[in-house]
């Protein structure tokens, strides 16, 4: 279930991105024409996400987030 809410989420983020951003829409038929172009041409040109983020750059990253949390807190 976490991995599809993953999915989900950068779907989303890339609908944001790319399709309603800037927010210039004088209708919400434009809006959802403008959202059905996306993905009519998302599903046609999609290729799986190369993920690089490994556990180990979680782990730095969260190390790193630490030590700064302790130092504003001192």
């Amino acid at each position: 279930m976490a991995a599809f809410q993953v999915i989900t989420e950068v779907y989303f983020s890339i609908v944001q991105r790319k399709v309603l951003t800037p927010n210039d829409f004088l209708s919400l038929v434009q809006l959802e024409q403008r959202l059905l172009n996306f993905q009519e041409h998302y599903q046609q040109t999609a290729s799986p996400f190369q993920w690089s983020f490994t556990r180990k750059d979680l782990n730095a990253l969260l190390t790193k987030l630490s030590a700064k949390a302790l130092a504003a807190a001192a």
